[in-house]
């Protein structure tokens, strides 16, 4: 569906592509909730097998394992708040930078997260900032669904 919304049609002389696209509008409910719900269990589960890496010094490509996916539900969560389809692009920073609500200095941080050091000190520093941005980030729910999410 992201792929839709954000294509760029050259030839449509039948107006199909879009009719599709007009349908992507409004976002639905459900899916927003089910992937805000889907998400911040990720989140939760995640971050703290994240820390738990941390203490236990278990390294560098474990830790960022794990660093990976909660970054991946974070851009997930986050494109679901700004009810936007997730475009499928390698550029993640580029469209997470673009949502209209977003933790304050989101993207600064959020690359911050991704350079390192992956050392043991700057694996804690990591796990601090990325709970930080995560519980902001649910702070952005509305409130119905934060209720419900943070069950």
């Amino acid at each position: 569906l992201g792929l839709l919304a954000n294509a760029i049609v050259l030839y449509d002389p039948s107006q199909a592509i879009e009719e599709l696209r007009v349908r992507l509008t409004p976002y639905p409910a459900r899916l927003k909730a089910n992937l805000i719900n889907q998400n911040v269990a990720i989140l939760t589960e995640w971050l703290a097998d994240l820390r738990d890496c941390a203490t236990r010094e278990f390294g560098a490509s474990s830790f960022l394992f794990y660093l990976w996916h909660i970054c991946d539900a974070l851009g997930s969560l986050l494109l679901a708040i700004n009810e936007t389809y997730d475009p499928a692009t390698k550029r993640s920073e580029r469209v997470l930078g673009k949502l209209a609500y977003l933790p304050d200095n989101f993207i600064a941080r959020y690359e911050k997260l991704l350079e390192g050091p992956f050392t043991p000190v700057g694996q804690h520093e990591i796990v601090i900032e990325l709970t930080s941005l995560v519980e902001e980030t649910i702070q952005l729910l509305p409130a119905q669904l934060k209720e419900v999410a943070t069950r």
